[in-house]
């Protein structure tokens, strides 16, 4: 995420990510006042503390800023007429939800090329049957407990959500799974990307004529006699010692030997 990270308040200096500005940590009204002057650009505000709410709502209205596009996180929930507030002037919130990583792993989440890829916050939706889930870009996916339940002995508990390993566990009770597996079913984009990461690190035969593949940028469907689906099965690992002839077409195509392709 390329945004501006604001932090009023946070973890102490020692656990703070030695990438981050000590200037992200606004500790005075004086430095959320300067700020906010800045919100023009994207902006990522993190509220640490209930106590922070009023250097946060005195900036605003006395400066008059509407914060449109900026994001406001905040770890506690303010009073009422406090986020009425700050839902005029902030583009997006989330105020308070019942499970959150730790504000140190926060910020490394938000710094991440993907920060999709994490889960930052979760909230049980009691009326609803519902886990509410914050991805790392602020989105929200919301899964049925009912997929949770699925093929599991141990029985999940939403009243005791939690999201631990910076982003990476989500766990209810005695009951845990990752957020990996929840987005390789829920988000086709992020199981895609999960495939070709899991492919990059695969060191069979499959995985490097994948790696090889796309590094001279041919396509499946370019190996001449041999069609796509040969090819597609090779690399999911289906076929693992195909016919020589059909190997050394397949080097041939990409320019090495039959013996090298595993090289890659």
């Amino acid at each position: 995420m390329t945004a501006e990270i604001c932090v009023l308040d946070g973890p102490p200096r020692h656990k703070r990510p030695k990438s981050e500005s000590p200037s992200n940590y606004l500790e005075t009204y004086e430095r959320v006042v300067d700020a906010l002057r800045r919100s023009s650009m994207d902006q990522v505000w993190v509220v640490a503390s209930s106590k922070r709410f009023a250097d946060l709502v005195r900036a605003v209205t006395h400066g008059r800023r509407a914060v449109y596009r900026s994001v406001l996180f905040s770890y506690s929930r303010p009073d009422d007429a406090t986020a009425v507030l700050l839902e005029s002037s902030f583009g997006r919130l989330l105020l308070g939800p019942h499970a959150t990583v730790p504000i140190e792993e926060l910020v490394d989440i938000l710094r991440d090329e993907h920060p999709e890829d994490f889960c930052i916050a979760a909230q049980w939706i009691e009326d609803a049957k519902t886990l509410a889930l914050w991805r790392g870009d602020f989105k929200m996916l919301t899964v049925p407990l009912a997929w949770f339940e699925r093929g599991s002995v141990t029985k999940p508990d939403p009243a005791r959500l939690s999201v631990e390993d910076s982003g990476q566990t989500i766990r209810m009770g005695d009951y845990e799974t990752t957020f990996d597996a929840v987005l390789y079913e829920q988000d086709a984009v992020a199981r895609k990307r999960m495939r070709d990461r899991m492919r990059a690190q695969d060191r069979t035969l499959g995985g490097s004529l994948w790696r090889l593949r796309t590094m001279r940028g041919v396509r499946r469907d370019e190996f001449g006699k041999i069609d796509e689906k040969t090819i597609a099965r090779i690399e999911r690992g289906e076929v693992k010692k195909p016919q020589r002839a059909t190997l050394e077409a397949i080097a041939s195509r990409l320019g090495v030997s039959g013996a090298e392709i595993e090289t890659y």
